[in-house]
Formats: structure tokens, C-alpha cells, sequence
């Protein structure tokens, strides 16, 4: 009987707290209906990996460009959903790659108790148009995660930094090139 009466405690605790608890409310940095409006520079790098016959070869360069994100707060949970569009180049292999990816994006952004600062988490998915020297493009599939963290120093205005690993992956002429992201940081408008 003992064992039973514990998680059945337990149990009424949890359900009492998740019917109490106000979902309708996000966090104060980015309360619902908020739209945010994020622009960026994006570092990251390419790597290369040309096959042949039996044999392949790689080589890892520098990507550098900016990313702009929409994001609007939902009503409930302190998530968020938006898009985001980008630009990065660099070379490999004695070839000049631009990567445009167009990425959907969710967020959850859990509530500090403070207007003045956001930290997030975000997942990302979809795809990337990548140009390369000989004027051949291809599109690929994109993917990513990361973690977020802004400080308003305004009412409106601040600025944010993004950990995360964004993936975009392209084909041409025997190359398999893939794209990563791995930092931005930037500024924050928020209407």
C-alpha cells in the first residue's frame, strides 16, 4: 500500500501544479505576439570532398557572412517561430562557394523573470542554394540547433549571440561540399 500512495501523491502534486500553471504567458523578454528581428554575422566553415575511382581527398576552409531571422512569439509555452535567410562564401579546393540557406526556425525561451535578458534554444530545417566558381549551382537539404542568448539595452533594441551547428549540404562536378555555422552575433529589434 505504501508503495502505491507515494507516486499516487506525487502524481496529484504534479497534475495540481501543470492545471495551475498559466501556459497562455510567455517570458517577460519576449512576451506572445512579439515579433523579433535579428541581423548577423555568420561564421562557420566548408568542407570539401572530391572522390574518385577508389580514392577521395578533403580540405576545410573559413565560411564568413550574415543571417537575418523573423521570429514571432507564439501565445503559449514561450515559443517562437520564424525564418531565417543567410549568406556565407569561402573557397575549397581552389573553388569559391557562396551558400544561401533558407531555414525554418523554432525556439523555446524560457521565462528569467526579466525584460532585459533572453536566453533560447532553436531548431532549424531547411535548405541551402549553393553557388560555386564555374557558375554551377545546386540546392541541398539544411538542418541545425543551437543556443541563443540576447540582452535588450533598450526597449526595442540589443544584442545576441548564437552557439549552434547549422548544416547545408551540396553536390557538384564529383565535389560533396557541406556548409556549417557555428557562431553569430549581432543585433536584435524588437516590434
Amino acid at each position: 500500500m505504501k508503495k502505491v500512495f507515494l507516486p499516487f501523491c506525487i502524481f496529484l502534486f504534479a497534475a495540481k501544479s501543470g492545471f495551475a500553471a498559466d501556459f497562455s504567458r510567455g517570458p517577460q523578454a519576449v512576451p506572445p505576439n512579439t515579433i523579433l528581428i535579428s541581423l548577423g554575422m555568420a561564421m562557420g566553415d566548408a568542407e570539401s570532398v572530391y572522390s574518385w575511382g577508389s580514392g577521395s581527398t578533403s580540405v576545410k576552409k573559413g565560411l564568413l557572412g550574415f543571417m537575418l531571422a523573423f521570429d514571432y512569439a507564439l501565445p503559449f509555452f514561450g515559443l517562437t517561430a520564424g525564418v531565417e535567410l543567410g549568406y556565407s562564401m569561402g573557397s575549397a579546393f581552389f573553388m569559391d562557394v557562396g551558400i544561401i540557406p533558407i531555414m525554418a526556425r523554432a525556439g523555446y525561451h524560457p521565462d528569467l523573470g526579466t525584460k532585459n535578458m533572453d536566453i533560447y534554444a532553436l531548431f532549424k530545417v531547411g535548405f541551402a542554394i549553393g553557388s560555386f566558381f564555374d557558375e554551377e549551382t545546386d540546392v541541398g537539404f539544411g538542418i541545425g540547433g543551437g543556443l541563443g542568448i540576447r540582452v535588450f539595452f533598450s526597449e526595442k533594441s540589443g544584442l545576441f549571440t548564437e552557439l549552434g551547428y547549422d548544416s547545408y549540404f551540396l553536390n557538384t562536378d564529383g565535389y560533396k561540399i557541406t556548409g556549417r555555422r557555428f557562431f553569430t552575433i549581432g543585433i536584435t529589434y524588437r516590434l
